[in-house]
């Protein structure tokens, strides 16, 4: 790496790791010096930001390396552009009580083009109540190169402290806001780089116990589980924590209970263990879990039975779970009781085979879930309706019949078949309708076929009983036959359910899969139509 001579004003001012801010970036100082800018050399400070797509290289000016950073996280910058560092107090000061409001006239336009000076009626008491700060109850001070706590005003109702982005490094300065400000109720401190907490929160050795906080965002503070399991212990009625993008791995120390504790969203934190579910025991009152972008797989699933029953949310989007057997495991065993799961974005859920096999793939996990997961009312933030659960039951029976694998690999003891067919009955498949006529009635559905196309707009409408095993192919023969002028090849089918009002396309290139595998279902109107409208 190169160096280069640095002035006294710049080696005051700066040094190497210092938290910085620049506008609404926040980064580190990783070199101070010269660079050879055109005849005199200028002034420059190295910044690591903490965001990658921040900067534009890695430390390197006309192929020197002045400083090593991750691609696209570097850039050099005027130390006059580099905000200067100040406390909370001060910006809770500047923000909310100095009056640095400008007497801008207003007016209006009328239609004869008339202009009209107004006031603004009651103006004047509006900041002088802002400018009390013992009626404020929000602030936000996001990305406003904080870095101490500093003589401290008094905020009698402040409930809810937002400090995303700033430059605190030391835990001694949240200790100090959270003892002077015992009413927090929420207070988020993402994307700030606190330097690692070694013991619990304490002022003058007493310990802090914020027993007003309920909301603590702390995303981005590259926090450990250690340290999650040391503010526990000054967080007694905690009841949402947010520690997303930490790389926190997987757990690795006996985290302190929180007993309150009924949102834990550990997003994006590199998790590979499952062993994470047993997180929820040290939390009585858990209800929803978020693990989205992380890396829980199919292994060591065998290492963890069920997850507490008062997890009632649980979030798996973006993980690596390839195996119809985990999914099953999931369903069966560790998270049964869900009533709400997000699960997309996993290779189970996708198919190397393009986007329109991907949205298959896709769909098919989605009813396989509704049907193993009877508690759940929603899956991958939309609403499981009683009619998508009950096609989804259906279709689940008729895979079975039909020997599908995933069926074989989430349901192996035919625990869910029996449950499903006390509700619904024996299914049939479509090749094997001659031999068991006797057993037709559950797998039925009344559609009414609904002609839709320039050629037949004078055919009356067709009601049809059909099994829901049906092909989409089969069913084009069967509108064929009845509507005769339009080609078979050219048949365009879509249906609508009794109270949607836009009709759902059915993909062309899967003649073959069954019409319940889209829901259709008892009552649905099937529209006809004709490619070449």
């Amino acid at each position: 790496l190169r160096s280069a001579p640095r002035t006294r004003a710049m080696s005051a001012s700066f040094q190497v790791g210092q938290r910085v801010g620049v506008e609404d970036r926040v980064g580190t100082v990783r070199w101070i010096g010269t660079l050879p800018r055109g005849e005199v050399p200028e002034e420059w400070v190295g910044l690591e930001w903490d965001e990658v797509g921040s900067g534009k290289h890695n430390g390197i000016f006309q192929g020197t390396q002045y400083f090593e950073c991750p691609e696209k996280t570097g850039s050099f910058v005027k130390p006059g552009k580099i905000s200067k560092p100040t406390s909370l107090a001060n910006a809770l000061i500047e923000r909310y009580q100095i009056d640095n409001e400008e007497n801008i006239p207003l007016s209006v336009v009328d239609e004869a083009g008339k202009e009209t000076q107004v006031e603004f009626v009651g103006a004047a008491q509006v900041r002088d109540h802002q400018k009390n700060l013992d009626h404020l109850r929000a602030a936000s001070l996001i990305a406003s190169s904080i870095s101490t706590s500093g003589p401290l005003p008094k905020c009698p109702q402040l409930s809810s402290l937002l400090l995303d982005k700033n430059i605190f490094v030391d835990w001694a300065e949240i200790s100090l806001i959270l003892a002077h400000f015992p009413q927090l109720q929420m207070v988020s401190l993402s994307g700030n780089r606190l330097q690692k907490l070694t013991q619990p929160l304490a002022v003058d050795g007493s310990l802090v116990q914020a027993q007003m906080l309920q909301t603590l965002a702390l995303n981005n503070t590259l926090i450990s589980w250690a340290e999650v399991s040391l503010l526990a212990k000054s967080l007694p009625g905690l009841v949402e924590l947010h520690v997303a993008s930490n790389h926190l791995g997987d757990v690795d120390v006996d985290i302190s209970p929180m007993p309150m504790l009924k949102t834990l969203n550990c997003d994006d934190n590199k998790i590979t263990s499952w062993k994470v579910l047993d997180t929820a025991e040290k939390f009585p009152k858990l209800e929803t879990l978020i693990l989205s972008k992380n890396s829980l797989g199919d292994d060591e699933v065998s290492s963890f039975s069920v997850m507490a029953p008062t997890v009632q949310r649980l979030s798996l989007t973006d993980n690596k779970i390839q195996d119809w057997k985990t999914l099953g495991w999931l369903c069966n065993q560790a998270c049964s009781h869900l009533v709400d799961l997000k699960i997309q974005r996993n290779p189970v859920a996708s198919s190397p085979d393009g986007d329109a096999a991907s949205n298959n793939q896709s769909q098919l996990v989605r009813q396989i879930v509704t049907a193993l997961l009877p508690a759940l009312q929603g899956l991958n933030g939309s609403e499981v309706s009683a009619r998508e659960r009950g096609n989804a039951e259906r279709y689940f029976l008729s895979m079975g019949k039909q020997g599908h694998p995933a069926v074989a690999a989430v349901d192996p003891d035919a625990t869910h078949k029996t449950r499903l067919e006390a509700i619904h009955g024996e299914v049939v498949v479509a090749g094997s309708l001659a031999e068991n006529q006797g057993c037709l009635g559950a797998s039925l559905a009344s559609v009414t076929l609904w002609p839709d196309a320039k050629l037949i707009y004078g055919n009356l409408p067709v009601s049809k009983r059909v099994p829901i095993s049906m092909t989409i192919r089969d069913l084009k023969i069967m509108c064929q036959r009845l509507f005769k002028d339009i080609p078979l090849e050219r048949i365009q089918l879509s249906f609508v359910e009794p109270e949607a009002p836009v009709a759902t396309a059915f993909p062309l290139e899967d003649d073959f899969r069954e019409i319940g595998y889209y829901g259709v279902g008892e009552g649905c109107k099937i529209n006809v139509g004709d490619k070449n409208d």
